[in-house]
């Protein structure tokens, strides 16, 4: 009998052995994505803390996008380099592109237009385009001739348009 208790122990110890061995082994095992349980781990609590995890799987949302107040600020990347950072920085002293008057949003080259050059409006129509909008006002009386009252040739020459 005592061989078959001796047994029994032996082989349950084994057991309680291999066990132990194959969770230790786990823990620190590499997974098919090439990192440990622990680093998984890691990653896990990282996200958690971040927000950083799915909360609506239809919209793809993430806990920070959905409950920014529970999570610390996100730094946003910059797309520019420190480099055009600071030559934009030159272009908007040399210009007057700059807020001088906080309330106002006034910029120093609208307080102060005789220390910068001075800027030309841009136009989004070429000289050509211009020219046609203005023959086709001409030819259908489509202009202001009293700026008081706002009257249009077309309105005060009937007989000399085409009718509308």
């Amino acid at each position: 009998m005592k061989k078959a208790q001796f047994a029994a122990v032996t082989l349950a110890l084994a057991a309680q052995a291999t066990l132990l061995a194959g969770h230790a082994l786990a823990a620190n095992a590499p997974t098919q994505s090439g990192l440990s349980r622990e680093q998984v781990r890691a990653e896990l609590f990282q996200a958690r803390a971040a927000g950083d995890y799915v909360v609506d799987a239809e919209t793809g949302a993430k806990a920070y996008e959905v409950t920014p107040d529970r999570f610390p600020a996100r730094q946003a990347k910059s797309t520019v380099t420190r480099e055009q950072v600071r030559a934009e920085l030159a272009k908007a002293r040399a210009e007057g592109d700059y807020v001088v008057d906080v309330e106002t949003g006034a910029k120093a080259y609208q307080v102060t237009p005789d220390r910068f050059p001075a800027r030309q409006a841009k136009s989004s129509l070429t000289r050509e385009q211009v020219r046609a909008e203005l023959f086709k006002a001409r030819a259908a009386g489509d202009f202001v001739v009293d700026p008081e009252t706002g009257l249009k040739a077309y309105q005060a020459n009937p007989g000399l348009y085409p009718i509308r």
